[in-house]
């Protein structure tokens, strides 16, 4: 049992928990009151279904409080007390910690409130598979203690909660009063974003950010900041122990190779504050070039703009947040850009442009789509292939392992400069985009995207046997001209 004074750290806490539980007018499903009831195999029993309980209502802890009376939820105190009581000849935690599951962690907490003891008794919800006592799993229904198994829709949720864990909805901070949130999160800029005036009630601010997934209500009333907030308008992700190492790097290189370092820049702010920074950074670092437009010469960034944001906004989404202190790391080279997040691609590499919506970070991606930091949830390779096809550049290349996904985009522009394997990819990647959107790929598009002059169309030809042989297209009558192929991807 811990024994806390006013001045520890955590008796703010509980005392705003015991406070809190004694104004409601009904005992939440986590929530019981006792005054003096010991019986060691109750306590196990309401440990156990509290636990349950706070899994299905979202709940960070079940709570078993003594000392508040039932009838009238006045503070009455206590004088249970837990470091003395016995099961036969056996101390009643020693006894509680073998009986409980293995997933169970309990813990009992002594306050004094107004001169009076209170005892909680706190199970923390459970995780992966049900709390149980003796072997058996229990349940609170309403304000009476069941066996979960007479209870199989109420079974079913708890399974069904206990299956969503992702570290977006995790805390990364807590105990915040909500007139200090502001130190944490970035709120005008999140107003800003979401085109929505600031708020004039604290209320309202606050319904907001937990229908965005920003904040939670902790059980005492206070406020956690979650991942998934902090990630996006945090202004210091380095304030969030969870979240170190999470900021997006720029390394910039003078040379060919990764030793060829010239200037490294760490990006601190959320996502949504700073992607718009991290891109102007880019875009200063790689320079300008001199083009001419008929009969203009133009000055000009030499990669898509839209293509480098959503490259680092997929990376965002993608990446595998339970890696420890690795995060997305952009390098720029003077002949490519590459971005790399930790975490393998979820689905087959082939099939980037086409695959199924899968994402590790939903929420976040959706959040970010809501406040106009990303285009359309998961079209961001799609888009890449675009801005590509329009500037005739090579199609990225995206190469994935156990550990981690990168993209690079080269600069080159038109067939000439490229490699023959960006030939090969670029022709298989901008077929699968057109096929995806229900176009055909022939010849002569392919001689468009590439930037190959009408008179070398038999060396466009060349390429496409080359594909077709690899197994990357094959040939499909076209539907427009008899007389020409459409290409489409192996799989279709």
């Amino acid at each position: 049992m811990i024994s806390l004074e006013e001045n520890d750290i955590n008796y703010s806490f509980y005392r705003r928990i015991v406070e809190n539980a004694a104004l409601m007018s009904d005992e939440g499903e986590w929530l019981e009151f006792k005054h003096s009831n010991a019986d060691p195999d109750l306590i196990g029993q309401y440990l156990c279904a509290l636990g349950n309980a706070a899994c299905i209502c979202q709940k960070d802890n079940g709570y078993l409080i003594y000392g508040i009376d039932d009838g009238t939820h006045a503070i009455v105190g206590t004088t249970f007390n837990p470091s003395t009581a016995k099961k036969g000849g056996e101390l009643l935690e020693s006894y509680l910690s073998h009986m409980l599951s293995k997933n169970a962690f309990f813990q009992f907490v002594k306050l004094r409130i107004d001169g009076k003891n209170v005892v909680v008794g706190v199970s923390a919800k459970a995780t992966s598979f049900p709390l149980s006592f003796a072997g058996t799993e229990y349940i609170r229904i309403g304000s009476s203690l069941k066996k979960l198994k007479d209870f199989p829709e109420t079974e079913r949720k708890l399974w069904l909660s206990l299956s969503v864990f992702d570290f977006e909805s995790m805390v990364a901070k807590e105990h915040i009063e909500g007139k200090n949130l502001g130190e944490y999160l970035d709120l005008s800029n999140y107003y800003r974003l979401l085109g929505k005036p600031f708020p004039t009630k604290e209320g309202d601010l606050v319904e907001d950010l937990v229908r965005d997934g920003v904040i939670k209500v902790q059980d005492d009333g206070r406020y956690a900041i979650l991942n998934c907030g902090a990630l996006a308008i945090g202004r210091s992700l380095s304030a969030f122990p969870s979240l170190k190492g999470k900021g997006i790097r720029v390394i910039c290189h003078n040379g060919e190779y990764l030793t060829s370092f010239s200037e490294d820049k760490s990006f601190d702010e959320g996502y949504a504050l700073c992607l718009e920074e991290v891109v102007d950074f880019i875009e200063s670092r790689a320079g300008r070039e001199e083009v001419i437009d008929k009969t203009l010469r133009r000055s000009v960034y030499p990669y898509p703009v839209v293509a480098i944001r959503e490259m680092i906004a997929n990376a965002i989404i993608h990446q595998d947040l339970t890696v420890h202190g690795s995060g997305v790391v952009v390098h720029l080279f003077a002949n490519r850009v590459s971005v790399a997040n930790p975490g393998e691609l979820l689905c087959d590499i082939k099939r980037s442009i086409d695959a199924l919506p899968k994402t590790r970070n939903e929420e976040l991606g959706r959040f970010l789509q809501k406040m106009g930091m990303v285009e359309t949830q998961f079209s961001g390779l799609a888009r890449i292939e675009e801005e590509c096809a329009l500037r005739k550049m090579p199609s990225i290349f995206l190469e994935t392992d156990a550990t981690k996904t990168t993209m690079t985009l080269y600069r080159r522009y038109g067939y000439r400069e490229f490699d023959k394997q960006d030939i090969i990819r670029t022709c298989y990647t901008f077929a699968c985009l057109r096929h995806f959107n229900g176009l055909e790929t022939t010849n002569p598009i392919l001689r468009e995207r590439l930037g190959v002059e009408d008179r070398n169309a038999a060396m466009v030809s060349r390429i496409l046997k080359e594909c077709v042989d690899a197994g990357d297209l094959k040939g499909a009558e076209s539907t427009k001209d008899k007389r020409s192929v459409n290409y489409v991807p192996f799989y279709a």
